[in-house]
């Protein structure tokens, strides 16, 4: 089952297209398995709307995710949402791999020079948020990646965020791990 989310950005009265096939999913559980005492996000609780991407560096170009708990009650994401990268006519172009850290942005947690496991983010009830980067190399000529379908981690429902990047996806796509706050950077 998907969801069209209408965003700020005058999205709303407008026909998602058909998901692509996999869109939805679920991650291994591996990377989405919360303590017994949080409770995960569902995607009722939660609105996904693009953020304040950074700007380009050399030929990289990222577009930002934020996750807004619009619920009553906290909850928690944790590891990567996975995202699917289309094309402005509704072609599936990338799914985008799991990614630690990229160039424009991500997770840099270190302790004593070990690498840490991305954190898991508690979003307080009504406007709790969290972040993840999607990141693609892009360049004159590339396709116009319009539209990206997110499936938080461990749902089964995919919602569809606007993007405005140009992507050369022959090198692929990535996803950063999601972060807490609306930067999709946590370094």
């Amino acid at each position: 089952m998907f969801a069209s989310l209408a965003f700020a950005a005058g999205l709303a009265g407008v026909a998602a297209p058909s998901p692509p096939v996999g869109a939805a999913a679920p991650r291994d559980a591996a990377l989405t398995t919360v303590s017994g005492r949080d409770h995960p996000c569902r995607v009722g609780q939660l609105v996904a709307t693009p953020g304040v991407s950074p700007a380009s560096a050399a030929v990289t170009n990222a577009a930002v995710i934020v996750f807004r708990n619009v619920s009553a009650r906290a909850c928690t994401l944790h590891g990567y949402a996975h995202v699917v990268a289309m094309a402005a006519r509704g072609t599936p172009r990338a799914v985008a791999r799991d990614e630690r850290d990229g160039y424009l942005g991500g997770w840099m947690g270190f302790r004593r020079g070990v690498a840490l496991p991305p954190p898991t983010v508690t979003l307080r009830a009504r406007g709790g948020e969290a972040s993840e980067m999607v990141q693609v190399t892009g360049g004159i000529g590339c396709p116009v990646i319009a539209v990206l379908w997110v499936t938080i981690p461990g749902g089964r429902e995919a919602v569809r965020v606007a993007a405005q990047m140009m992507a050369c996806l022959r090198f692929g796509a990535s996803v950063n791990p999601i972060v807490p706050g609306a930067t999709g950077s946590a370094r």
